[in-house]
């Protein structure tokens, strides 16, 4: 399935993720509050386990992809100097990967700090993902992907945010 998105144009892509937001913050204002907690758990869990299933439990043990990228924003500079141009595409899919996370986790907490605490936790996620896949030779542990992901979780988590603070401003937000 992620092979499938990942070959898919910029304008496939940003198309998808925009009717997915745009279909959450439709279900945001018909769901009750209780409902909607319950709903957003759900959605958090299933992104949870997606992600982990696509970024260590498909992968199998490579030794050679085993060195860790423990340099921050050494991909980008790699893009600049002309590596690999699709070393821009990837980690702008790490940050949609995590944009999911942000939206469905800022509904889950709704206190004043919600999303610094989203942010954090996105970036717990992201760290605990590339440890494993490190540890396990699952793939190329990256520092850079660390950064995307956690710039996925802001992103996400600002939308979720604005979300519930616009569309539903009556209710309590400390």
């Amino acid at each position: 399935m992620f092979q499938w998105v990942y070959t898919r144009s910029w304008t496939d892509i940003l198309c998808m993720v925009a009717g997915c937001i745009l279909l959450w913050a439709y279900l945001r204002t018909v769901c009750r509050e209780i409902l909607w907690k319950a709903v957003n758990s759900v959605f958090w869990v299933v992104w949870l386990a997606v992600v982990l299933i696509v970024t260590v439990a498909s992968r199998t043990p490579d030794p050679v992809k085993h060195v860790p990228s423990l340099i921050p924003f050494s991909q980008l500079y790699r893009y600049f100097t002309g590596a690999n141009p699709e070393i821009m595409r990837t980690a702008a899919m790490n940050v949609l990967l995590f944009i999911p996370h942000g939206i469905f986790a800022s509904q889950l907490y709704t206190r004043r700090h919600a999303l610094a605490v989203v942010v954090s936790a996105g970036l717990f996620i992201s760290t605990g993902i590339e440890i494993l896949q490190g540890i396990g030779m699952l793939g190329l542990a990256e520092t850079d992907d660390v950064i995307a992901n956690t710039l996925g979780s802001l992103a996400g988590g600002s939308i979720g945010v604005w979300i519930q603070r616009n569309i539903h401003p009556t209710e309590n937000h400390m």
